[in-house]
C-alpha cells in the first residue's frame, strides 16, 4: 500500500507542476517536477520509478549543505540522516540503515567494476537475464564515457524497462530488482548532467560506483538499494 501511495505523491506533485509552468522552482530538489524544457528522468510507466525519485531527491539534499563532510563515516552518517527525513523511509528501523556495512561499501567502490561483475552473477536469474542486464550496463556507461545527449540515453533505458516489462520470462519479483536499479540508474545520470563532478575522476567512475551500489544493496530491497547506491557514489565523489 505504501508503494502507491508514493507513486500517487510523485504524480500528483508532477501533474500539480505541468499547470504551473510559469512559476519559479523553489528547490532545486523539486526541478524534475517543474516542467521544463529538458528531458525530465521520470518514466511513468515503471512502476518502481518512485525508487529512482527517492534517490534523486536524497542526493539533492546531501548536496545541498554548504559543508559536506569528507570521511567515509561521516559520509555514511550523512546519507542515514538525509534518508531518515524523507518520508519514504518513515517506519524505517535504524538498525536497517546499515545492513550493507561500511567494509561492503569501501569495497565496491575500491574495485566497482569486479564487483558488479561478481555480484550479477550471484543474482538468482537466467544467464539470458543477467547478460542483458549486464550489457544495458555496458552500453549506458559507454554513452555517458562519449558524452551522448541525455535524451539518447534516457531513450535506451527506457526501452530496456519496457522489454523487461513485457518479458514473459522474468518473474514478477525479478522485474521489481531489475526495474528499482534502472529507476536509479536513469535518474542518476540526470542529476550528474545537472551536477558536475566535485573531483576530476571521469563520471563512468562515479556512475559504476553507483549502479554497483545500487544493485548490491537491491538484493535486500527497494530501499538498500537507494542507500548503497547514494552512499558508493557520494564516497567515489567525494
Amino acid at each position: 500500500m505504501k508503494n502507491y501511495l508514493i507513486i500517487l505523491l510523485y504524480a500528483l506533485l508532477f501533474a500539480s507542476c505541468e499547470s504551473t509552468d510559469t512559476e519559479l522552482t523553489s528547490t532545486e530538489a523539486s526541478h524534475f517536477s517543474k516542467k521544463t524544457q529538458d528531458t525530465t528522468p521520470l518514466n511513468p510507466a515503471n512502476t518502481f520509478d518512485y525508487v529512482g525519485q527517492v534517490h534523486y531527491d536524497l542526493s539533492l539534499s546531501y548536496y545541498s549543505s554548504l559543508l559536506l563532510p569528507k570521511t567515509i563515516d561521516s559520509i555514511i552518517s550523512k546519507v542515514n540522516l538525509e534518508a531518515s527525513e524523507h518520508f519514504y523511509f518513515d517506519g524505517f528501523l535504524s538498525s536497517d540503515y546499515n545492513l550493507v556495512p561500511q567494509s561492503r561499501i569501501e569495497a565496491i567502490v575500491a574495485n566497482s567494476e569486479d564487483e558488479f561483475t561478481s555480484i550479477v552473477d550471484d543474482l538468482q536469474l537466467s544467464p539470458q537475464v543477467k547478460n542483458d542486464f549486464s550489457a544495458f550496463v555496458a552500453t549506458v556507461l559507454s554513452k555517458v564515457d562519449h558524452d551522448v545527449d541525455y535524451e539518447a540515453i534516457y531513450n535506451y533505458v527506457v526501452l530496456y524497462e519496457s522489454t523487461l516489462q513485457d518479458s514473459k520470462d522474468i518473474s514478477a519479483s525479478e522485474k521489481e530488482y531489475l526495474l528499482s536499479v534502472t529507476s536509479i540508474i536513469r535518474h542518476s545520470v540526470y542529476a550528474k548532467r545537472k551536477r558536475p563532478k566535485k573531483n576530476t575522476d571521469p563520471d563512468w567512475d562515479w556512475l559504476t560506483a553507483n549502479i554497483t551500489g545500487a544493485v548490491e544493496g537491491a538484493q535486500y530491497g527497494k530501499s538498500h538499494a537507494v542507500l548503497t547506491a547514494l552512499k558508493a557514489g557520494i564516497i567515489e565523489n567525494r
